[in-house]
C-alpha cells in the first residue's frame, strides 16, 4: 500500500486523542481538497525528476476517512487517475517505462516497495534484492560518515 501521499491525512487524525478522532475525521472530510507528495528520483545521465503521488478530495475519498476507512484510499488513487489522481510508484513507474530512471533507483524511492517490485516485475525488470541491500546500508553509511 502507498501511504505516502495519504501520510499527511493519518499524521492530522493521530494528533488527536482517541476520543476526538471521529470528529476530526468528519472535519476533514469535509474540508479535504488534496493533498501533493513527490520525491526526487536520479535521472539517467544526471539530474533529477520528480514522482508525485496526488490525493484529491473527491466524494469517495471523503466517505473513506469519515468512516475511518482510509486503508481503501490507495485503490481508489489507482482507479481515479481520470481525474488526475495516481499513486507514487505509478508516478515512478511512468519514468522506468520512459528508461529515464534506472529500476534499482525506482526501487529505492519507492515507499511501497512489495508494489513497486510487483509492477517492475510485470514491465519485465528483475531487481536483486541482495545488491540493493548492499547499496541501502552503503548509503547510510556514507550518509552518517
Amino acid at each position: 500500500m502507498d501511504r505516502k501521499g495519504m501520510g499527511g491525512v493519518f499524521r492530522i487524525i493521530d494528533q488527536f486523542p482517541p476520543a476526538q478522532q471521529n470528529q476530526i475525521r468528519m472535519m476533514l472530510s469535509e474540508s479535504l481538497k488534496g493533498v501533493l507528495s513527490q520525491t526526487l528520483l536520479k535521472k539517467k545521465g544526471g539530474g533529477r525528476l520528480a514522482a508525485h503521488d496526488i490525493l484529491l478530495g473527491a466524494s469517495s475519498v471523503s466517505n473513506l476517512i469519515r468512516e475511518g476507512k482510509t486503508f481503501q484510499i490507495p485503490s481508489i488513487m489507482q482507479t481515479s487517475s481520470n481525474i488526475g489522481m495516481q499513486t507514487l510508484n505509478d508516478s515512478i513507474m511512468y519514468y522506468v517505462r520512459k528508461r529515464l530512471v534506472e529500476p534499482l533507483e525506482a526501487y529505492m524511492k519507492a515507499v511501497d516497495k512489495s508494489g513497486i517490485l510487483q509492477q517492475l516485475e510485470e514491465a519485465g525488470y528483475k531487481i536483486d534484492i541482495s545488491k540493493i541491500s548492499d547499496q541501502v546500508k552503503s548509503k547510510a553509511d556514507d550518509f552518517w560518515e
